[in-house]
């Protein structure tokens, strides 16, 4: 039946829209497939024939309804029903070619809540302590086993022995004779207490079975919970790369909302793979011509990288701030790189930032030893800041930089004349002689700035 539904709401999806009650009525059975068929016949009477502008009051209402329906059905006690609702979120998002935005700015608005208020990980986890836990848990969960299967195989051996026992007790009662009746009356104490004793025994095994059987149950859902945190995480991360594609997106609001997204779920950055590419992209909007744009990313930008949590101690607030813009860099290309140049410019232009403190957090970790080119990365980031309203209190820290920036550019326009005296003429010469004499001067080139490189470094 749950095939069915799905294949019928992808051929004609009318007809799932004609009897919707009908359909709403099957997310009150106990098969959860059929509720996620009824949902997924929910999302295509959405996708085919919701979507458009040109929609009536009782059309917007039923769109509106069936939204609600599966916003509801993503916090699904079942884990099979939240997973594929999410997917069917996921798929909603993808219609960002539609004119609207109604729709895309709900799932787009629904995803977020739902990163911000999962209950699969926290903040601090990433994917490989998530499967970490995964394996711990689930090695656990094989000992449990092996020792319940174990408990089992002694109980029924003891059954076995106790069946053998009594059957060969009653055979030793038919060929008793009524001499022997005084003697056994005589062991019937002491076999009364070794049965007490067996009892007690089985008792405590029993015990111990159950306290097994509650901890493998526990260990089992602990399991589950893992699974369906990496799940969510693929999921997210999905919806995540659908989501930064609005970010080419014609409409304002598309542009907007995305950035209210990534703002929100700017604390999973070093969670998810992908966010952090993500809000390098986003923040490449800084150039747009829309002056609402530009200053929402001047404002997300302080918002991602400025705003620490409460618990960070006020000394240690640039550091983190620091640290934060010198992680989002790594990795980062030239234009990204600009891009920041181009934020921090206005930031400092417009006095929306402390400058002082920053720069301060920035120069130590220029100068402590990185193996991971933070110091590379923190030069930069300060060569930003030259040539801004800087402190007069950092006039050491800035002449350093302006020194270190003057080399490089000398450096630079070294190797461009040194380019420009090996570019060969276009009247003369063989083309594989000015083939050797570009490789020759392009070899030069290289050895120069090598030999520049110690200058720029002093």
């Amino acid at each position: 039946m749950a095939t069915f539904i799905i294949d019928m709401a992808r051929l004609d999806p009318h007809i799932i829209r004609i009897h919707i009650d009908q359909i709403t009525d099957l997310l009150t059975a106990e098969s959860h497939h059929i509720h996620v068929a009824a949902l997924t016949a929910f999302c295509s009477v959405i996708e085919k024939l919701l979507l458009s502008d040109d929609l009536d009051d009782g059309q917007r209402k039923m769109r509106s309804d069936l939204l609600q329906i599966l916003r509801e059905h993503v916090s699904d006690v079942t884990a099979f029903v939240r997973q594929h609702c999410l997917q069917l979120w996921t798929s909603i998002v993808q219609q960002k070619k539609d004119s609207t935005c109604a729709v895309r700015k709900d799932a787009v608005t629904l995803i977020m809540h739902m990163v911000l208020n999962n209950f699969y990980f926290v903040i601090n986890s990433t994917r490989v302590q998530f499967e970490e836990r995964q394996n711990d848990a689930e090695t656990k969960l094989d000992e449990l086993r092996t020792e319940l299967e174990k408990l089992n195989k002694n109980k029924n051996e003891e059954k076995k022995i106790e069946k053998k026992i009594q059957s060969d007790d009653d055979d030793e009662d038919k060929s008793i004779n009524d001499e022997n009746e005084m003697k056994v009356n005589n062991n019937q104490e002491e076999e009364s207490e070794k049965n007490n004793s067996n009892e007690d025994q089985s008792l405590e095994d029993t015990l111990n079975r159950v306290k097994i059987e509650e901890q493998i149950m526990r260990v089992e859902e602990i399991v589950i919970l893992y699974k369906d945190g990496l799940r969510f995480m693929d999921l997210i991360e999905q919806a995540n790369r659908h989501v930064v594609n609005l970010l080419n997106s014609p409409t304002l609001g598309d542009c907007k909302q995305v950035v209210d997204f990534f703002v929100n779920l700017r604390r999973y950055r070093l969670v998810l793979a992908n966010i952090e590419q993500s809000l390098r992209l986003m923040f490449s909007l800084i150039w747009s011509l829309d002056k609402s744009i530009c200053e929402a990313i001047t404002q997300a930008f302080v918002k991602v990288y400025f705003d620490v949590a409460p618990t960070v101690p006020p000394p240690r607030i640039s550091l983190h701030q620091a640290r934060a813009i010198i992680h989002a860099l790594k990795g980062a290309t030239l234009f990204e790189e600009l891009c920041f140049e181009e934020i921090l410019k206005q930031l400092i232009k417009g006095k929306k930032i402390a400058t002082e403190p920053i720069t301060k957090a920035l120069w130590k970790f220029y100068k402590a030893p990185s193996d991971d080119n933070t110091c590379v990365i923190a030069e930069k980031i300060l060569s930003f800041i030259v040539g801004n309203e800087v402190s007069s209190k950092l006039n050491h820290i800035t002449d350093l930089i302006q020194a270190k920036e003057k080399n490089r550019r000398f450096v630079y326009i070294s190797c461009l004349l040194l380019q420009l005296s090996a570019t060969p003429k276009k009247d003369g010469g063989n083309d594989n002689d000015q083939n050797q004499l570009s490789q020759h001067h392009s070899q030069t080139n290289e050895n120069s700035a090598l030999m520049l490189v110690p200058e720029m470094q002093n």
